[in-house]
């Protein structure tokens, strides 16, 4: 299933052109069974949210929300 934050992220970028946004793991950290992942989000190549979670998913989700609240307030 699309995670809610990362689909109304997309649905919102769509609105304003072509561009989608790109997550990038920007550190991997902690023991192989116990790792945080940090992730940062681009969006027409400017860094908009950084955000940590224990997958990439989880990650890559919390950067989605943050986008949303920054995005959404310009």
């Amino acid at each position: 299933p699309v995670s809610s934050s990362s689909f109304c992220l997309f649905l919102f970028v769509q609105q304003s052109g072509p561009e989608l946004p790109e997550y990038r793991v920007a550190a991997e950290s902690g023991m192989p069974h116990e790792r945080v992942f940090t992730v940062e989000l681009y969006f027409r190549n400017e860094l908009i949210s950084t955000a940590e979670g224990r997958s990439k998913k989880q990650a890559e989700q919390a950067a989605a929300e943050q986008a949303l609240e920054i995005l959404g307030g310009r």
